[in-house]
């Protein structure tokens, strides 16, 4: 009996779509990096992402961005989840998000 229902929620789930890029975003916050160093990758990230070319390849190639911010072995996490890239709207959100998202950890020692 579990095989049917499994089967009626596999045949009910929407279909992946599809893209041409999927683009984890690592961003170093370890205690290496200083307030301002990490200012520069955010920011830096930002620009790269809203530059004319870059976000039309983005565009074109329906892209999925993710960010992630890691220190170590035992401590990364997904600070923007998967997002996919439609139109220039969606590059510019995901750039301001970006741009405006905290910092995780900071004054721990390095691992």
């Amino acid at each position: 009996m579990k095989g049917p229902i499994l089967a009626s929620f596999m045949l009910a789930a929407p279909a992946a779509s599809a893209c041409d890029i999927a683009l984890m975003l690592a961003v170093d916050v370890s205690g290496s990096v200083d307030a301002d160093e990490f200012r520069i990758q955010m920011d830096g990230l930002a620009a790269a992402l809203t530059d004319r070319s870059i976000a039309a390849a983005l565009v074109a190639s329906k892209a999925e961005l993710a960010l992630m911010q890691w220190t170590g072995t035992g401590r990364q996490s997904v600070v923007l989840s998967w997002t996919k890239i439609d139109d220039p709207d969606d590059v510019y959100a995901f750039a301001f998000q970006i741009a405006t998202a905290p910092r995780l950890w900071r004054d721990f020692p390095q691992q």
